[in-house]
């Protein structure tokens, strides 16, 4: 979760032609697995096609951000461009100091990413579904750790296994101070 502070600001209401203020506010968001079924649920479109895109359309980010709001007090009068800057670096922050390099064999191939391909890749690995409200990006990384944890261990090629066998004659003849 994250806390934004939002300032206090002008706004324009165009059914009474008059100017209004929005009083200053903290604003909690959370970009997690429950807030993606959330935004899903309510457009019935997958998120991962949706938002994480460049050139993401505006209208569904602010969904989105809507959607991420914990307490439920945004709406189309306080949604700032701050306010959306904010989360979008909020969306793209790792939360981990964890990489993992995907090999193509480790891949799976999904046609359409939803929230339900994830809680089902959760129930096969055992996270529990506690993690649901996560980072997703932190979520996603520990996924792809359990994932690849579970691979058996890749096979090494005729010429890795020679190299290794240099290697290791190279060091015994040089503890047996030998030339071979």
């Amino acid at each position: 979760m994250k806390i934004i502070k939002t300032e206090r600001h002008e706004v324009f209401d165009s059914s009474t032609n008059t100017f209004d203020f929005i009083e200053a506010q903290d604003v909690v968001i959370e970009h997690s697995l429950y807030t993606v079924s959330l935004y899903e649920m309510k457009y019935k479109v997958p998120f991962f096609t949706t938002i994480p895109v460049k050139g993401v359309n505006k209208d569904d980010l602010i969904k989105y951000v809507k959607c991420m709001d914990v307490n439920s007090v945004l709406d189309d009068r306080n949604i700032t461009p701050e306010l959306v800057m904010e989360c979008v670096k909020y969306l793209g922050d790792p939360m981990t100091a964890t990489t993992v390099r995907d090999e193509p064999s480790n891949k799976r191939r999904v046609s359409i990413m939803t929230n339900e391909v994830i809680y089902s890749s959760m129930a096969e690995l055992g996270v529990p579904f506690e993690c649901e409200h996560w980072h997703l990006n932190r979520l996603m990384t520990l996924l792809r750790v359990a994932s690849a944890r579970q691979q058996p261990p890749k096979k090494m090629t005729n010429s890795e296994i020679l190299a290794q066998n240099r290697e290791l004659n190279e060091q015994r003849k040089r503890e047996m101070k030998t030339r071979g």
